[in-house]
């Protein structure tokens, strides 16, 4: 008896490389014409695009690793944990830990950063923000700012370290924590969070004001930078109109 092919394989099989080809083409800022490509000839736009973009045997494998990815969700991770299986390197385990926190399983991501707070990366930077980063997705504030306490934390670590003081009830520390990172035409995540720490704390007025100097700091900047930042805009718009709401 003959098995004859269902035809709605190949449209599944098209779909996720045309959403393989998408993805890649977002993430690496390509040009506007390869998303109409894609989208008008999914077939054979995404056949273009991956020769384009992955023409040599090393590329192909790249694609072949991030198709898998695409059509398993796991894959990336049950690659993570079987490099940890098979050795318990700090490497290993750190990125298994990222892949943790970035999941949201944050006390198995804890459990992994905690295992590598050992000999030499006792007292790693790296690892220490990582470490206060996870405690403070987890809702340990307590723990976050233990470590802050052992090394100075930076960017999203001292983030996380101002926000742990005012969920702990010491809100004018926390302040001065976000006054400190607030510097015109940088630290732009660092500022948004110090909107957002106003807006919380009552300070409605000084919000407003304050996301109204952002706003305005990107009629000064050049285009190629504001469109490289506009989400930045886009969140300060988003955090002055629930101010107005």
């Amino acid at each position: 008896m003959f098995n004859f092919f269902d035809y709605t394989d190949y449209y599944y099989i098209i779909l996720a490389l045309q959403a393989f080809c998408l993805f890649h083409a977002y993430r690496n800022h390509n040009d506007q014409k390869w998303y109409w490509l894609i989208v008008f000839l999914p077939l054979i736009g995404s056949l273009i695009y991956l020769y384009e973009n992955f023409y040599n045997r090393k590329n192909v494998r790249n694609v072949k690793e991030g198709f898998k990815g695409l059509i398993y969700s796991n894959y990336a991770l049950e690659k993570l944990e079987k490099a940890v299986k098979f050795s318990e390197s700090y490497t290993n385990k750190i990125n298994l830990g990222d892949a943790y926190t970035e999941r949201g399983r944050y006390e198995e991501a804890i459990k992994l950063y905690e295992s590598c707070r050992n000999g030499i990366f006792n007292n790693n930077l790296e690892l220490t923000q990582k470490l206060s980063n996870a405690y403070f997705l987890n809702k340990e504030y307590n723990k976050v700012i233990e470590l802050s306490k052992e090394i100075e934390p930076l960017g999203e670590a001292k983030i996380a370290y101002a926000w742990a003081l005012h969920y702990t009830g010491d809100t004018e520390k926390a302040e001065s924590i976000f006054k400190q990172m607030d510097r015109r035409f940088s630290n732009y995540a660092a500022r948004l969070e110090y909107a957002s720490f106003m807006i919380e704390s009552g300070q409605s007025n000084k919000a407003s004001n304050y996301l109204d100097n952002i706003i305005e700091e990107f009629d000064s900047i050049h285009t190629y930078e504001k469109k490289l930042k506009s989400i930045v805009l886009k969140e300060a718009k988003r955090l002055k109109k629930s101010i107005n709401k």
